[in-house]
């Protein structure tokens, strides 16, 4: 049930999308903020999610409340870039037969942004190991941008990262629309993307997120993902920034 969570945090890196001050309104205008160490943004879960059982896998309704927040801004990639580290905690709920249960979900990413506050991937946190992961990418000092420059509805940018650990994603993103969305933190005006992904440990995922570069991470997301033996069809909003 945990899984879903490695793509809520690469969404993040859309919220860089822009021109910082173009006046074509085709797209939000919103200047990305700088994320700094310290702040906080709290989300709400709900959805589905397959979970183990006493015989076996079983698909159940799950909610929960979890905080991404930037937690480190000083450690360097291969190439030497400084990258800031996003931790996302938070516990998931479920019952099975009128039993209620609590699943602990931690999950740690790396970005790096610039001076004009654009987003850049640079890399994760394997828990077995206790160590980064970066990019292997040298011909981009291990940075990867998920979107691209003065993106327009119906543009569609693709990009793949590998990991130094032979670890991967490829990634289809396409811009829809510029659309208010309410979420229980308030009304915003923002970007709808919709991303379809596939990574090397053979899930698959479907997503549509609404980004506001000025506000938080994400303000709203709704992901498919599933596997040979896992599926998730759930819905993420944001609650306090």
């Amino acid at each position: 049930m945990k899984r879903f969570l490695f793509f809520i945090l690469f969404v993040f890196l859309l919220a860089s999308c822009g021109d910082n001050g173009s006046s074509k309104p085709t797209y939000l205008l919103s200047s990305p903020k700088e994320f700094k160490v310290g702040e906080e943004f709290g989300y709400r879960v709900e959805g589905k999610a397959t979970v183990q059982t006493n015989v076996g896998l079983e698909t159940v309704p799950v909610k929960g409340d979890f905080v991404v927040s930037i937690t480190k801004d000083n450690i360097e990639n291969p190439y030497g870039i400084t990258c800031k580290e996003m931790e996302l905690y938070g516990i998931l709920q479920y019952k099975l037969d009128k039993k209620k249960y609590s699943k602990v979900i931690r999950k740690k990413n790396l970005f790096y942004q610039d001076e004009d506050k654009k987003l850049y991937e640079c890399g994760k946190f394997d828990f077995e190991k206790g160590e980064y992961v970066f990019i292997n990418s040298p011909e981009t000092n291990g940075l990867v941008r998920t979107v691209k420059d003065n993106m327009k509805p119906g543009d569609i940018h693709t990009y793949k990262i590998n990991y130094e650990d032979g670890s991967w994603i490829d990634c289809s993103v396409e811009f829809v629309f510029v659309e208010y969305v309410k979420v229980p933190a308030g009304k915003f005006e923002t970007n709808k993307f919709e991303l379809v992904c596939s990574d090397s440990d053979g899930r698959n995922t479907i997503s549509a997120v609404w980004t506001n570069p000025s506000v938080a991470p994400f303000i709203k997301q709704i992901t498919v993902e599933s596997d040979d033996s896992f599926f998730s069809n759930l819905e993420i909003e944001l609650v306090t920034f």
